[in-house]
């Protein structure tokens, strides 16, 4: 099913992608045979096939160009997070071993941690 939020995806769009290998934006403007991803779309209806047969929703012709922010790399930062140690992670065989504490605390990355010269 479709989300209610926003329009549909074309199904032209599903075959584009599924038939051709995309692997970048430079690669989705050809499969799309687009030249610059800022024109107003006139080359390219995106709207042209329903996701719905039937329905007669009033659509017009979309630009390509949407009121994005840039990306921004994350930054590298640690978040604590608790971890239960189970007995099957320690020794399972051993009856009269106790884990102790049951749970701790671990940092964990959260952002881009690969980068050169980051955490």
């Amino acid at each position: 099913e479709f989300a209610l939020e926003g329009d549909p995806i074309p199904e032209d769009i599903y075959k584009i992608m599924s038939d051709s290998s995309v692997r970048s934006r430079s690669d989705l403007q050809r499969a799309l045979q687009i030249d610059s991803v800022e024109e107003d779309g006139s080359n390219l209806d995106l709207n042209s096939t329903r996701a719905h047969p039937g329905q007669n929703l009033p659509r017009g012709r979309r630009s390509l160009v949407v009121d994005a922010e840039p990306a921004v790399l994350a930054e590298c930062k640690t978040r604590t997070e608790v971890f239960e140690i189970s007995r099957s992670m320690v020794d399972s065989t051993n009856a009269n071993f106790v884990v102790w504490p049951p749970c701790v605390e671990v940092q964990r990355c959260s952002g881009c941690c690969n980068n050169k010269g980051e955490f």
